[in-house]
């Protein structure tokens, strides 16, 4: 009995099976890739909007009416700013030995298609907290719910309107 293998025809409809599954595999794990590659390019930008929520939610929860100076030189606790903001916010961190007091002043403001929180101080820092905006809007909100104009008097809430070049209008709530 002499031994017989496999014919040139079963060799090439073996290998040909074989290079359609392995391409059906590859195709899978690249898609797997893809996709995994897209979750955290958004959990990235969930995370950063999140932290930019954050920080203004709480910079305009503590947001603190200014009752220091004379009215002709006492600082407002609300000012609109070019593309933005500032407001004074109170329960600031100081640095050990520092002699200020805990109110600090916060800008937010769009430069260069990036959403920017300036915290004033002993030392300024400039910090880009969210990226592709096109606009910054804030609205006073009363008990009423029209408009209070900027200045001393501070409102029971404010209305942030972050214009998003990719996600569109967020907005937020701020009670105080």
């Amino acid at each position: 009995m002499g031994e017989r293998g496999f014919t040139l025809i079963e060799l090439l409809i073996a290998t040909a099976l074989f290079v359609f599954v392995a391409q059906m595999a590859f195709n899978g794990l690249t898609s797997v890739v893809h996709q995994n590659d897209l979750m955290a390019q958004q959990t990235t930008q969930n995370r950063a909007l999140m932290h930019t929520f954050a920080l203004l939610r709480r910079d305009l929860e503590a947001a603190a009416p200014a009752g220091f100076g004379t009215s002709e030189d006492r600082p407002k606790s609300f000012r609109l700013i070019p593309q933005g903001f500032s407001v004074i916010r109170g329960g600031a961190q100081l640095l050990p030995n520092e002699n200020r007091d805990s109110f600090v002043r916060v800008d937010w403001f769009v430069q260069d298609a990036k959403l920017v929180r300036r915290q004033h101080g002993s030392i300024p820092d400039d910090q880009p907290v969210l990226s592709q905006v096109k606009s910054l809007n804030i609205v006073f909100l009363t008990r009423a719910n029209n408009a209070v104009p900027a200045g001393d008097i501070l409102p029971e809430a404010f209305e942030v309107t972050v214009d998003h070049g990719e996600l569109g209008l967020l907005r937020v709530v701020v009670t105080r």
